[in-house]
């Protein structure tokens, strides 16, 4: 288990466990705490070039598809959303997509394997399949690029100290998600460290204490950015974290306890701290070309 994704675990373990923080966390003056690193105009070279409109291996794209056998039989149309190299179409159709520009069609001529399985009829048989991209979705190498630059923020701001009040409860907190995942897993807590963790009962102190203070580093991190560039977390902010919070914690539709519970409240909160001040990271970091 990547020690990373622990804080995000670790909110769900307290979220269903009705725990919740102070109403208003580090609400105190954080200059004896963190020396913010570099954070804005941070210079990188962009993963996925979102500015494009060409089709290139691993993009996720939709396209319409209209496939034709000897011009009159269709095995298959319509509009799918795949990305390029794992699209489980035929063999080569994927290498034939690269390249290929958003709005122009095209016409990608191959031949069925012999033996077909999933329709037999078409075994060996040539087919012309008439390609139209519609669009290139480039979320995912947006959020590439957001996530790593946050690491630069984190990597290389300086915790002066760490905050008694605030590390201890992410310890006891830490303490409680090894605690249930070991009960989870139906294992004791030694073999469950020890499986996932290379450690045993007797480390379990040290590693609340890193986890800890890792949590303790971003969230001072954020809330550090946040003040310095006087950004406020508004009600929109929180609508828009919504539908991520409801997926974070499993849930379709609605919190379990409603919106206003103050440990939902402060969940989706910290959700739209941390979106805020990675936006504002990335709005302000400085693509570089190759």
């Amino acid at each position: 288990m990547n020690k990373r994704l622990l804080p995000a675990v670790l909110a769900v373990v307290l979220l269903l466990a009705g725990c919740s923080q102070e109403p208003v966390p580090y609400d105190y003056d954080l200059s004896a705490y963190i020396e913010l690193g570099t954070y804005s105009a941070i210079p990188y070279l962009p993963y996925g070039d979102t500015g494009r409109d060409t089709v290139e291996p691993y993009d996720l794209v939709t396209a319409e598809l209209e496939a034709a056998v000897e011009g009159v039989e269709t095995p298959f149309r319509g509009t799918y959303t795949f990305e390029v190299g794992y699209s489980n179409f035929l063999e080569g159709f994927d290498d034939a997509l690269i390249g290929l520009r958003v709005g122009e069609p095209a016409t990608v001529r191959l031949v069925f394997p012999d033996p077909y399985e999933e329709q037999p009829e078409f075994s060996g048989r040539n087919v012309e399949i008439e390609v139209l991209v519609t669009a290139i979705d480039f979320s995912q190498y947006v959020e590439t690029n957001k996530n790593a630059l946050w690491e630069i923020a984190v990597d290389t701001s300086t915790v002066l100290q760490y905050p008694e009040a605030e590390l201890r409860e992410y310890e006891e907190d830490f303490r409680e998600c090894y605690l249930a995942f070991a009960r989870e897993y139906g294992m004791e807590l030694d073999d469950y460290l020890r499986q996932f963790f290379g450690t045993n009962e007797e480390g379990l102190d040290a590693l609340c204490r890193e986890n800890a203070q890792d949590s303790v580093k971003r969230d001072l991190v954020m809330y550090g950015i946040l003040r310095a560039e006087n950004l406020e977390i508004t009600q929109e902010d929180l609508e828009a974290c919504k539908p991520d919070w409801l997926i974070t914690y499993g849930y379709e539709r609605e919190a379990p306890k409603g919106w206003e519970d103050p440990g939902v409240q402060e969940s989706l909160r910290a959700m739209a701290a941390l979106r805020k001040a990675q936006e504002f990271v990335y709005e302000h970091a400085e693509p570089q070309s190759a």
